[in-house]
C-alpha cells in the first residue's frame, strides 16, 4: 500500500477572521509547492476565530456555509486533497459547537465532528459558550479510515480506544493546546502507542488574549515515534504515514485482540 502523505498547518490565531483564513490558505499553497501528491491536510482548532473572551462568542459563531467552508472546499478541489478544516465555532439550531469539517478531494463537505469534551479547567469554561458534540464518527477515505478529535479530547483515552475499535487507521487532532498545561507530546504519543495507530496532532502556536498555545504539531507513528515535528513558529509539518507498518505492528502486538471486554465495558 502506498504511504499516505500528510500535512499539518500550524498557525497563530488573531482577531482577524479574514487574515487567519488567508494565512492558512497561503500555508496550504506552500505545502503543495513543497511536496508532491499530498493526500490530506489538517489545520488547528479554532484557527479561523477563537470565541474568547466569552462575551464575543455569539458574534464569532457562523453557520454553514460560510467563507471558511467556501475557501477550504475550493482548495481541496484545486489540489485534489482531503482537508480537515481544523475546527470553527459553528452556529446551529441546537447550539454553538466546536466543529471540525472534512472535505474530500472534489471539495465536497463529506463529514464533521463536534468536540465532545469541553475544556472547563484552569479558569476557562468552554461549556459557557459551547455545546458538546454527541457523535464519535469515523470516515472512510480512499487511503484508509480516519477519526477526528479536538484538543482536550486527548485527555480521555476511552475516546481513542473506541475509534481504534471502530477501525480508525489515523486519528487527526486539531488543537489549541495551552503551553501552560503541558503533557501535549506525552498525550499524543500515548494515544498512538496504546492504540497502535498513527496520530496527526496539529496545534496552534503563539498568544491570543493572554492565552499561550504550545505549537509542536507532530505526526506520530504507532510505536510512539514522532515522524515529524513542527518548528516553534507558524509553518507546516509533513510526513509519510506507512499503514503497512502499522498492520505489521498490530499483528506483532495484538493489543486490540488481547483485550478483556468481559471485565470492562470498553
Amino acid at each position: 500500500m502506498p504511504k499516505v502523505k500528510v500535512v499539518g498547518v500550524q498557525v497563530s490565531p488573531t482577531d482577524d477572521k479574514r487574515g487567519n483564513l488567508k494565512k492558512a490558505i497561503n500555508l496550504i499553497d506552500e505545502a503543495m509547492r513543497s511536496y508532491n501528491h499530498i493526500d490530506i491536510v489538517c489545520l488547528p482548532e479554532l484557527f479561523y476565530k477563537i470565541p474568547f473572551p466569552p462575551e464575543t462568542a455569539q458574534e464569532v459563531a457562523e453557520s454553514i456555509p460560510n467563507a471558511l467552508t467556501h475557501e477550504l472546499s475550493k482548495k481541496a478541489k484545486e489540489y485534489g486533497v482531503y482537508i480537515i478544516g481544523g475546527s470553527f465555532f459553528e452556529k446551529s439550531d441546537e447550539g454553538n459547537f466546536n466543529t471540525s469539517l472534512l472535505f474530500d478531494r472534489n471539495g465536497d463537505l463529506i463529514g464533521s465532528y463536534s468536540k465532545v469534551h469541553l475544556f472547563d479547567a484552569l479558569g476557562i469554561k468552554e461549556s459557557d459558550t459551547t455545546t458538546g458534540g454527541k457523535d464519535i464518527p469515523i470516515f472512510q477515505l480512499d487511503f484508509g479510515t480516519i477519526g477526528i478529535t479536538i484538543c482536550y479530547d486527548l485527555r480521555f483515552p476511552e475516546l481513542y480506544r473506541m475509534l481504534a475499535l471502530k477501525g480508525a487507521d489515523i486519528i487527526f487532532v486539531p488543537a489549541a493546546f495551552l503551553s501552560t498545561t503541558g503533557h501535549w507530546e506525552t498525550l499524543v504519543r500515548a494515544v498512538a502507542v496504546q492504540n497502535l495507530l498513527h496520530v496527526v496532532a496539529v496545534n496552534a502556536i503563539g498568544e491570543y488574549e493572554g492565552i499561550f498555545f504550545g505549537g509542536k504539531s507532530m505526526i506520530v507513528d504507532p510505536g510512539g515515534v514522532p515522524l515529524a515535528t513542527a518548528p516553534a513558529r507558524e509553518g507546516i509539518v509533513y510526513a509519510e504515514v506507512d499503514l503497512d507498518y502499522q498492520k505489521d505492528l498490530r499483528r506483532e502486538i495484538p493489543v486490540l485482540n488481547n483485550r478483556r471486554p468481559d471485565l470492562y465495558d470498553l
